[in-house]
């Protein structure tokens, strides 16, 4: 449906969807994307967000989204799109200490080691959040108001508070 202004784009996923591109290498799993559908991380942070955002245009920003095919992808996106944010920023640590029975068994978690780890679905180490920002939540915390997987919350002071649920 949001590829009706542009027909050859969507023939193009309509063949990908249906498996009739031709494979790259004899490996069925890979397709070559045309050119003209490629573009530069920067001129696509640039068409979908503004130069400036804040609480005040908070509209203008909040309902888009940029899907990333992977974690360090969506991770570059995020740090360029933050800094595109303008209001106080505090940054968030998490905890970097092992609870083991075994006291020699803490000693193979070095705290640089335990800071260094990203794990999938998870929030890095370090995370900075400025006022103005939109989180989304990754785990369901309590669906019966509303804080599920998907929700997206605005960075509104020292407090989170509810936008609304995509």
């Amino acid at each position: 449906m949001r590829a009706n202004n542009d027909a050859d784009f969507a023939a193009w996923l309509l063949q990908l969807g249906n498996g009739q591109l031709p494979a790259v290498d004899g490996n069925v799993n890979t397709v070559e994307i045309p050119r003209n559908m490629v573009c530069d991380i920067a001129n696509l942070i640039d068409f979908v967000y503004p130069q400036q955002m804040s609480l005040a245009n908070v509209d203008d920003f909040a309902r888009k989204i940029i899907l990333c095919p992977r974690n360090e992808d969506c991770r570059q996106v995020n740090r360029t799109v933050l800094q595109r944010v303008t209001g106080a920023a505090r940054t968030y640590t998490a905890i970097d200490t092992v609870v083991a029975d075994d006291v020699d068994e803490i000693a193979n978690y070095p705290t640089e080691f335990l800071n260094s780890l990203e794990p999938d679905g998870l929030p890095p180490y370090r995370l900075t959040l400025v006022v103005g920002s939109v989180v989304m939540l990754l785990r369901n915390l309590d669906p019966k108001i509303r804080l599920c997987n998907g929700t997206r919350l605005l960075k509104n002071g020292e407090q989170l508070c509810l936008v609304w649920k995509h």
